[in-house]
């Protein structure tokens, strides 16, 4: 499955040493930090797909309690 996610790359700096920190709104909890963005965007390409099987988890641990609406919209990802 291919999906895509928006990252905020914040850059700090501590003590003379930058550093990136990403985040995201559609990932809850998501936050990587490392010295370079190449490293920041590998951390956070490893930790978004246990974010998302954690929530994949929880949403169906939840089911018997969700009403479906009977009309929604929801963005569809193709590759080629």
């Amino acid at each position: 499955m291919q999906y895509s996610i928006n990252l905020k790359i914040e850059r700090f700096n501590e003590n003379g040493q930058d550093y990136f920190v990403a985040t995201s709104l559609e990932v809850p909890g998501l936050v990587a930090e490392a010295n370079t963005i190449e490293s920041v965007l590998e951390i956070a390409a490893d930790l978004v797909p246990m974010f998302i099987e954690l929530e994949d988890g929880e949403k169906e641990s939840r089911l018997t309690s969700v009403t479906i609406p009977k009309e929604f919209e929801h963005p569809l990802m193709l590759s080629r």
